[in-house]
């Protein structure tokens, strides 16, 4: 933001650029609150498709779990990356979370992420293909699909982007859910391991908070109840002071506290998690 009130505004990238990078890094950061303010800024003047695609972006991410509250970006999205492969694949990437959290439609967000992934390869842009490829994959994974080790691999390809090898939507995250609905508790738990530890090296909060609650979730598996009740205790206090996926947190919490904590105070976590995912419109 700083380096943004310092560029000449024909500077390349100019002060809209540097200040969507600023929201993109808010997002990872955890701070949701600050992107979306910088995004809804720079859309009342940008006039240039790729900006503004980028701030709707910001606005669709910056919302987390209640994606249903900002229904009314999408067309706008949509109108703004008109034809060009590139915006468009960002498009469809967020309507594919769409179809999952809001219409719980597995199915459809597999689509939605297949079309993005072809979209984002045709315009070059491999950061979104990959993204697009680890959502396909997570998708399949929480359906049974036959293919879903398949996109796991294409989306492991390199070339890769390390933005998104770490990032809790990336392919490792993918790989991660897929070693524990298959039981391969070990690997699970080393794989989240890493890319906890490297979040944590890049100072991703958002990323943070999902792979402690990931972690938890293992370890539960795993019989070992008084550490997931820790570790999700943890994510928890991460998540509601980032104001990011409280909802999924709470959940995790109440399962954690039914098995090795207080079971009263499981039944007042899960009367919460049901609160808060019915307020977020979070079908899953």
């Amino acid at each position: 933001l700083l380096a943004a009130r310092h560029t000449p505004a024909d500077g390349a990238p100019g002060p809209d650029g540097r200040r969507l990078t600023a929201a993109e890094d808010a997002i990872t950061a955890g701070e949701p609150d600050l992107a979306r303010d910088i995004a809804r800024e720079v859309l009342t003047r940008a006039t240039a498709p790729g900006e503004r695609v980028r701030a709707w972006m910001v606005v669709i991410e910056a919302a987390g779990q209640a994606i249903g509250e900002v229904d009314a970006v999408f067309p706008q999205a949509l109108a703004d990356a008109g034809d060009d492969p590139r915006l468009l694949a960002l498009v469809h990437y967020q309507l594919a979370w769409r179809s999952l959290v809001v219409q719980g439609d597995f199915a459809q967000g597999r689509e939605d992420a297949a079309h993005a992934a072809r979209l984002a390869a045709r315009g070059g842009d491999r950061r979104t293909e990959l993204l697009a490829l680890a959502f396909q994959a997570q998708s399949e994974t929480l359906m049974g699909h036959p293919d879903a080790a398949a996109t796991i691999q294409r989306a492991l390809e390199e070339p890769q982007d390390p933005r998104v090898a770490c990032h809790h939507n990336g392919a490792g995250s993918s790989r991660f859910r897929w070693l524990v609905i298959n039981d391969r508790l070990a690997e699970a738990r080393t794989a989240v391991t890493a890319l906890l530890r490297e979040v944590r090296r890049r100072g991703m909060a958002e990323s943070e908070v999902h792979y402690l609650r990931f972690l938890s979730e293992t370890e539960l598996h795993s019989g070992h109840c008084g550490r997931a009740l820790e570790l999700s205790r943890e994510s928890l206090t991460l998540a509601r002071d980032a104001g990011i996926g409280e909802g999924a947190g709470v959940m995790q919490a109440a399962l954690a506290e039914a098995a090795g904590g207080d079971p009263d105070r499981a039944l007042e976590l899960a009367r919460e998690a049901v609160r808060r995912t019915e307020e977020d419109g979070d079908a899953v």
